[in-house]
């Protein structure tokens, strides 16, 4: 798995959507974990009659009374203790008004700005909040139907509230295997060769540790998948309120469940995942920080419609069927996209959807593109969000999100409150893109989601 590819998967479990809003407490396992909270926007129609159109004469109500609009911004901060989120007071919220003014208000004890004399007429809005220590969260395409409009902003980086918990595995079949270790409550995980690792955890609450070790079989090669999970690894910990140091001994390791089944390509016969892609499955808590399922072997079937797959997965004690996901996707280099579904993996044949890889129109390559100019592409499939992300060596600094089915964002400028050298460094700055899909019975969540990088940014 590529390292894009692997950083993008943090990202997808809960799955962020810059629908409203992302909690980013970076709890998730790189190869397949959770780390986002998600709700979706409000979309009342902007008068008594639901009728948000501008009149005939395109004014907005009548001669001279044009600028009458207004909008209201929401916005919720996200902690890896608090996964629905509370008002951000004090947060600055810039609003692009239609025809280009730029106007800002702080936020109010209940989270939120209202901001007036606005001409819908004239077009679309963008609206960006910014609190310091969270990551900033941007909506473009915003229009008077939308009304109140909602902004989710997650910690940026490590959280400082969590607690270390360190340690030596040993009976690894090799150091230069892939080690993981997660457990069944928030915080960070660890992946990596070699038996030292190191995670940081939700204090106050006792939990089971999730270890795994893996590697890639010589049989691997372009669209077949071989690998071998050489250990598993299931222990109860008690909670802790400070840094702590454990071993694990694989010896007494936990035996997993198997299955084997199928889930879809792309329907678009022209997808290069369909020709190129790998299949790959990952199963992780939404309640913690462990991937608790890898496959062992993944192969396109004899039509080429679909994947098939052979998955093994552990059942972490206390942990409710409804706290578990499972990803089901096709990986091109650090490109993917992944169907988003609830439980453990399954057996047969899976009625799931994947998004075709959008194309990207502007930038192309890795040549580096003007930061505020329009990023545009070219998507398969309908009723998706785009979503373009900027990020450090850290995490997620920046997110900004599209209308539905838009073809084209503009990175609006930042706040006047964030420093954008601080924020984005100078040169360049390294994104991803992704479209996806919310979920008809709770649209707080992803249902399938794909995803290009990297996209290089100058600023």
């Amino acid at each position: 798995m590529g390292s894009r590819f692997l950083s993008w998967m943090t990202m997808i479990g809960l799955a962020c959507a810059a629908a409203a809003g992302c909690g980013d407490d970076d709890s998730a396992v790189d190869d397949g974990g959770r780390d986002d909270v998600v709700r979706e926007d409000g979309a009342a129609d902007a008068d008594a009659n639901g009728d948000a159109e501008p009149d005939a004469e395109g004014d907005g109500g009548g001669e001279g009374d044009a600028a009458t609009g207004t909008l209201s911004v929401l916005v919720t901060a996200y902690e890896w203790y608090d996964p629905d989120g509370h008002p951000a007071e004090g947060a600055t919220v810039a609003l692009d008004k239609p025809g280009g003014e730029r106007v800002e208000e702080t936020t109010e004890a209940d989270g939120r700005a209202t901001f007036d004399a606005i001409d819908w007429s004239l077009g679309e809005a963008a609206v960006t909040a910014a609190l310091e220590g969270y990551v900033v969260n941007s909506r473009t395409g915003v229009v008077e139907a939308d009304g109140e409009v909602e902004l989710g902003v997650g910690r940026r980086g490590p959280s400082p509230d969590l607690v270390e918990l360190s340690g030596t595995v040993t009976g690894m079949a090799a150091d230069a295997n892939t080690l993981s270790v997660g457990t069944t409550v928030h915080g960070e995980s660890y992946w990596s060769s070699g038996p030292d690792w190191s995670i940081q955890v939700e204090p106050g609450a006792a939990f089971t540790i999730v270890a795994a070790e893996r590697h890639s079989g010589a049989g691997s090669t372009g669209q077949h998948l071989e690998m071998t999970v050489d250990h598993w690894l299931l222990v109860d910990h008690a909670a802790i309120t400070g840094a702590t140091t454990f071993d694990l001994d694989f010896a007494t390791g936990a035996t997993p469940t198997v299955v084997e089944g199928s889930f879809p390509m792309p329907a678009r016969v022209e997808s290069r995942l369909r020709t190129s892609g790998l299949g790959w499955i990952t199963t992780y808590l939404t309640v913690g920080s462990a991937t608790v399922g890898y496959p062992t072997a993944t192969d396109p079937s004899s039509d080429w419609n679909s994947v098939v797959y052979t998955v093994e997965y552990v059942e972490p004690p206390g942990v409710a069927v409804e706290d578990v996901r499972t990803q089901y996707c096709l990986v091109q280099n650090d490109d993917y996209s992944c169907a988003i579904e609830d439980g453990y993996p399954g057996a047969g044949v899976q009625s799931v959807t994947l998004l075709d890889l959008p194309q990207m129109t502007h930038p192309t390559g890795v040549t580096p593109y003007p930061l505020h100019d329009p990023v545009e592409w070219e998507a398969w499939d309908n009723d998706v969000y785009p979503l373009l992300i900027l990020e450090d060596d850290i995490g997620r600094v920046w997110t900004i999100r599209g209308p539905m089915d838009g073809t084209s964002i503009v990175v609006p400028a930042l706040p006047s409150i964030v420093d954008e050298a601080e924020l984005l460094g100078t040169g360049v700055v390294e994104g991803s893109f992704a479209i996806y899909r919310l979920r008809a019975d709770d649209d707080t969540q992803w249902e399938t989601v794909a995803a290009v990088t990297p996209l290089i940014l100058e600023l």
